[in-house]
């Protein structure tokens, strides 16, 4: 049995006296792509809407003595009627519910016996990543839906007029995901007629690839897009650019400096977006800075550098002990960033993190 229980970080709330509670994100494969699996019954959140109009993941608050998969193993028992066989931790959410003091502890179930009914009268319901945000959940559970849409590993790759792309190791990237992010950062400022070309060579390059069926979720940084006025954002290029690949899921990455109260207003405003996207992220350096991002809205942030880099070798890494304890105080999901390597991202996982990002690490070995 596969129940990946000696994490660290995973057992123990941020602060004392917190109510845990477990959440099981059940997962199954079919023909058409991974389903999760949720309910709908009297939520454990305090809502101004009706109980009956909110969809949840299942679990439960942790009985005496017990602790992360055990809880869930019990709760999911209990609701679901199904015994775990394999669960990873997914995010762990600090959560203000009026008076109380929340922390959600939350992990994908991937392997599981016996046939899940509501066992207490609930409703269940399998649903697609693609059609998830037609539900409507408590608002604790908008960072557990994040978290299972974003990916576990980002390829930074970087635009340029001399740089081809692919430019990292695609073969590497894709083994054994379900998913793959790809930040395109512009290596500096370029008119609209070249975005335009590059993105349509992309599609055009991807397409050829053996990856190309796999969900990609594309990281574009602020710098894509045109600002139109103060409640619009232009989207031409990207509506263009995803219409080669409908399944696959985009975020705009803002650097500090970029965080104006003019973008992240555009950027909360998600009425003029595509279902594909799944909001905005911040890089980060401190815990005010992941503070900030959170308080402004962001979906996720970046968090470096974890380890010293050839780069900026001036640069003091936060050192794997920090970034678990940052880690720890964001309800968001975190990446770890900075003189990482593919063997590390057990280690993230380990800490906490949702993944990781890097450069030199994916790129081509000749």
């Amino acid at each position: 049995m596969e129940l990946l229980d000696n994490l660290v970080g995973h057992h123990i709330p941020v602060v004392d006296g917190a109510v845990a509670v477990s959440v099981g994100v059940i997962q199954r494969q079919t023909a058409q792509g991974i389903e999760w699996l949720i309910a709908r019954r009297e939520a454990i959140f305090p809502q101004q809407e009706s109980p009956e109009d909110l969809w949840e993941f299942p679990g439960g608050k942790w009985e005496a003595e017990e602790q992360g998969i055990g809880a869930l193993q019990r709760e999911i028992r209990e609701e679901i009627g199904i015994e775990i066989q394999s669960a990873e931790p997914l995010i762990q959410i600090p959560y203000h519910a009026k008076s109380r003091f929340l922390w959600l502890d939350v992990w994908i179930i991937k392997e599981f016996s016996g046939e899940p009914y509501g066992r207490e009268g609930q409703w269940i319901r399998w649903v697609s990543p693609s059609n998830i945000h037609k539900y409507r959940f408590p608002s604790a559970n908008k960072h557990v839906i994040t978290a299972l849409q974003l990916p576990r590993a980002i390829v930074i790759q970087t635009i340029s007029e001399d740089k081809s792309f692919p430019s990292f190791n695609m073969q590497a990237a894709v083994q054994n995901r379900s998913n793959l992010g790809i930040r395109l950062r512009l290596e500096k400022k370029y008119s609209s007629e070249f975005k335009q070309q590059t993105l349509k060579n992309l599609a055009q390059t991807f397409q050829e690839k053996s990856a190309a069926q796999l969900p990609i979720v594309w990281f574009l940084d602020i710098d894509w897009f045109q600002i139109l006025s103060t409640k619009e954002l232009s989207f031409h290029l990207i509506k263009e650019f995803l219409m080669y690949f409908p399944d696959h899921f985009f975020v705009i990455h803002l650097k500090q400096r970029q965080c104006k109260k003019i973008i992240i207003k555009i950027l909360l405003d998600k009425s003029q977006f595509s279902a594909n996207y799944l909001g905005f992220g911040v890089s980060c350096h401190s815990l005010e800075e992941l503070n900030s991002a959170t308080a402004a809205g962001a979906d996720y942030t970046w968090l470096s550098p974890v380890c010293k880099t050839a780069t900026h070798p001036e640069v003091e890494p936060l050192g794997w002990e920090h970034f678990q304890e940052l880690v720890r105080e964001s309800p968001i999901p975190v990446y770890g960033l900075g003189g990482l390597k593919l063997e590390d991202e057990q280690q993230i996982r380990y800490r906490g993190g949702q993944g990781w990002a890097g450069i030199s690490a994916w790129e081509r070995k000749i």
